[in-house]
Order: C-alpha cells, then structure tokens, then sequence
C-alpha cells in the first residue's frame, strides 16, 4: 500500500462463500509489508455483533449473505458503526449496485473476479485515508474518446468506460460532503 503500517489494520471479511473468502485472504497475505488482523465471518448477524465491540478498522463486505441480500446488508453494517470504512466486494458486475453502494455510504466497491493483491491494497488504503479524514485526491483534467474516458491523477492514467466514470463521480460527491 506504499506505507508500512507500524499498527496491525484489523479486518473484518463478511462472506459466505468459504473459496471466496479463501481468495481473498490469500490476496491480503500476498501484500508485503502490512500486518492484518483478519476475522472471516459468514454471516451478517455474526458481523453485526462483532463491529458492536468497535474492534475493527475495514469491512470487506458481500452483499448476498445467508441472512441478507443487496443493499440491505450494507445499510445494517452502516446502521451498527456508521465510522468503520466499507469495501464491498461482489461477484457481480452491476455499476448501478456499485453506486448506489457509494452513495449509501461504502467507502468503494470492488467485483470479485477483477481483484488482485495490488488493487486490494490501493483500495484498503483509500479506504483507510478516507476514514481517517484523509481523502485521496480527486482525479484532475478529463478527456474524452468515444465512450471511453482518461482520467489523469498526479501523472497517473486510467482508463475507464462511462459507468466508471458515474461510479468515480459518486465517490467524489460523497467525499465532498463530508
């Protein structure tokens, strides 16, 4: 994550699928030099009682649980601890979900199957900066081809597809309100 934390980032992964949690647990071991503290839990009531304890930095968080379904479970996570930073991390591709995720308070939103280490990392970081009042920067100029947009970020590119862009857009909205 381009810092060595001197602290453990204590972790709560709210999943019920044990391979996906597995992945994902492999995914932060593969990210050198941060320390974790990782509960897996496969439930949202288990997760509820757990952040009830103000014991955790970052929930990584699907949103089809056994005991709740969509939107529903990220609204009880930010209901118990409306503080704790939130990635929801999905197996399915649906920009819309993932705005309306934004807007209702996750921190970002990941989809399963493109995560690796490397994005797992950039996006804990973020979402650890954001948490503790420091939000990364906001993307600088915008060009336009086709559909497809550039955005450039302290030298940095990336390419992204018009529901990207709304996704971004979402994230900046809710940085400037807070």
């Amino acid at each position: 994550m381009g810092q060595n934390m001197s602290t453990t980032t204590r972790l709560l992964l709210v999943e019920d699928n044990r391979i996906e949690a597995r992945q994902t647990q492999h995914r932060l071991a593969a990210i050198a030099g941060e320390a974790w503290e990782v509960e897996w839990v496969d439930r949202l009531s288990v997760a509820l009682e757990r952040l009830s304890r103000n014991e955790v930095d970052l929930v990584l968080l699907d949103l089809n649980l056994p005991d709740s379904r969509g939107l529903e479970t990220l609204a009880a996570i930010r209901n118990e601890s409306p503080d704790v930073a939130v990635i929801v991390l999905t197996g399915e591709e649906d920009d819309a979900t993932g705005v309306m995720s934004i807007q209702r308070g996750a921190t970002s939103y990941l989809v399963k199957h493109q995560v690796d280490s490397g994005t797992l990392a950039r996006t804990i970081a973020s979402a650890l900066q954001q948490r503790r009042g420091h939000a990364p920067v906001s993307p600088g100029k915008k060009s336009t081809d086709g559909k497809r947009f550039t955005l450039v970020d302290a030298g940095r590119t990336a390419g992204m597809t018009s529901s990207a862009i709304s996704l971004a857009v979402a994230l900046t909205a809710r940085e400037l309100t807070y």
